[in-house]
């Protein structure tokens, strides 16, 4: 995902990743978090230990493949990305 993102973001950006993902690399987001260090739209990244792709997803539970990847739920990473997604949004969005 943020292997393919500009460094110029136009509005605040919230990425939230687990540092297990094989899918997604939380590497390849730090990688562009220290690329694109005071540009532009500011981004809030959160690295959520042990959780791998899909972690705020029920539907995958204990864990599952998908196309080469684990897939695997974290109820506490999800509580957690749920609470930082409205903080988030409250803060950009609010009037």
């Amino acid at each position: 995902m943020c292997d393919v993102a500009t460094d110029e973001l136009a509005i605040p950006a919230l990425v939230m990743i687990g540092d297990a993902d094989d899918w997604s690399s939380a590497h390849g987001c730090e990688r562009w978090m220290t690329r694109r260090a005071g540009r532009r739209a500011p981004v809030k990244f959160i690295v959520y230990p042990g959780a791998y792709h899909s972690f705020d997803v029920p539907a995958v539970g204990d864990g599952m493949q998908m196309f080469g990847h684990k897939l695997k739920y974290d109820p506490d990473a999800a509580s957690h990305a749920n609470a930082e997604a409205r903080e988030f949004l409250s803060q950009y969005l609010a009037r």
